[in-house]
């Protein structure tokens, strides 16, 4: 008997390491949506009080990303979601995010931080083709509503967040594409606050001191020439030499200025 109770403790205690660890890939999975939870647990990870937390938030899925529809009282304009949580809006610029989650009767919520445009909490009405409806935090009659125009095409995507070899009659330099709310274009080689924008393939730079630049961008998003605004004979091209790591970073380049 003596024996069998020892035994049995053994195998309890071979347990507890295997529980612990699929406790602790539960916690660690990048699940990549957001899971609900409803009350108090110990994980294997660490001990995790859920008490008034009704949702753990996880990285916002991909089919939400792209160029939307942005309506109100007062007419429509264009915003972005981009990856990464960052929101963009063209004509009102300001250091902003957006997140999906679920809530407590699993809908999926769209919530825009927009500094000082405000927050705004919208829900989704579509799936197929994401669309939202919701309003201002804290005032329902202040209404909006988005709808999906298109995804980011193959060449915006490449030019979001990218480092590219920039070329001149004289030489070449790393240049980076930001993809944050003010879309930052950065030379550490000539610094200035400048700033990029695309319309279809047309690459337009503001290198402010340096001047302004026109190009084309391949549809890959891997190449683009073009020239100094109005000088067509002084010739600029670039190719993409890769994606940047710094993506957090990118965020709070010259955020300062705005």
């Amino acid at each position: 008997r003596k024996m069998t109770a020892c035994r049995v403790l053994m195998a309890l205690a071979a347990l507890q390491p295997a529980r612990a660890a699929a406790s602790t890939a539960f916690c660690a999975s990048p699940l990549g949506f957001t899971q609900k939870l409803g009350h108090t647990k110990s994980f294997g990870c660490r001990r995790t009080n859920l008490r008034n937390l009704h949702e753990v938030k996880m990285a916002s899925p991909a089919k939400y990303e792209g160029i939307y529809d942005f309506t109100h009282a007062g007419g429509t304009f264009d915003v972005h979601l981009r990856p990464g949580g960052r929101f963009f809006a063209p004509q009102f610029q300001a250091k902003s995010t957006w997140d999906v989650t679920q809530d407590d009767d699993n809908n999926m919520q769209l919530k825009i931080e927009w500094a000082k445009f405000g927050t705004y909490a919208l829900t989704l009405t579509s799936n197929e083709s994401p669309s939202f409806e919701g309003s201002a935090v804290g005032d329902a009659k202040n209404w909006r509503k988005m709808a999906k125009r298109t995804p980011f095409s193959a060449a915006e995507a490449n030019l979001f967040d990218s480092l590219w070899d920039f070329q001149h009659p004289g030489g070449s330099f790393p240049v980076e594409f930001r993809a944050d709310a003010f879309n930052h274009f950065v030379s550490k080689d000539f610094p200035a606050h400048s700033h990029w924008s695309l319309s279809g393939t047309k690459l337009y730079i503001n290198w402010g001191a340096y001047g302004e630049y026109e190009l084309d961008l391949d549809e890959s998003g891997e190449a683009m020439s073009g020239h100094l605004k109005g000088q067509p004979s002084n010739w600029r091209k670039a190719t993409r030499k890769g994606a940047l790591a710094d993506k957090v970073v990118a965020t709070e380049v010259f955020t300062e200025f705005h």
